[in-house]
């Protein structure tokens, strides 16, 4: 009886040790999968990293873009609205010169006399240009 329940305890102590190495190689098994998640982890991280690294450079970069093209915008929207203000008294000038040029007969129109040709060495538009220019400039002041 006492060889039969040593075979007995023999058994157990088997089975308890085959139960114990199987449950080794699943704890191996976990801590493994525990170091490759803690590396997927570590990566995920540097990835999130430099990812919000790029896109505050991209807010960045948007809000140059953005404020550069702003003062084009604004650049222009002066210039346009010079331009306007120059024809519009281009076309002041007009009026006021068309009285003038009326009154003259076609044939001082086609042969200037020598005291005038000598006066127009410049276009009329530079002389209308000259004139909205002094007017800017006096205006400014």
């Amino acid at each position: 009886m006492a060889l039969a329940f040593d075979i007995l305890v023999l058994l157990f102590l088997g089975a308890t040790m085959w139960v114990c190495w199987k449950l080794n190689q699943r704890i191996a098994l976990l801590q493994d999968g525990r170091s490759e998640l803690a590396e997927i982890i570590r990566e995920f991280d540097e990835t999130t990293g430099r990812a919000t690294q790029t896109i505050a450079e991209l807010h960045s970069a948007t809000q140059r873009i953005s404020d550069n093209i702003q003062h084009r915008i604004d650049k222009a929207n002066f210039l346009a609205d010079d331009l306007q203000m120059l024809i519009e008294r281009a076309q002041k000038n007009m009026a006021k010169l068309e009285p003038h040029a009326e009154g003259r007969t076609a044939t001082s129109r086609l042969a200037p006399s020598a005291g005038e040709a000598a006066a127009r060495t410049r276009s009329r538009a530079e002389e209308d240009l000259a004139q909205l220019i002094k007017a800017k400039e006096q205006g400014g002041r």
